[in-house]
């Protein structure tokens, strides 16, 4: 049987192997995806996808023509991280 994986799965697999997404990189990996809708569920109702001692945090940024973003970014828990 070959078992398609979630979004939710998806997502984390590149947090996983790339440390931070973005609503573009889900686009670009995934193609039309939410990529803060499938970190809400992940947070909220599938916590258990996060691995042990990791934790989502949310860091803004902005490029360079001045447009704000998000970049989630899977971290240990407790780490401080800079911007």
């Amino acid at each position: 049987m070959n078992r398609r994986l979630t979004r939710e799965q998806q997502v984390m697999a590149i947090l996983i192997r790339r440390g931070h997404i973005t609503e573009a990189t889900g686009m670009a990996e995934l193609g039309r995806v939410q990529v803060a809708s499938a970190i809400w569920r992940i947070k909220n109702n599938k916590p258990f996808l996060i691995p042990t001692g990791m934790e989502i945090i949310s860091v803004e940024k902005q490029d360079v023509g001045g447009n704000r973003y998000v970049e989630w970014r899977l971290v240990e828990e407790n780490e401080q991280v800079a911007a």
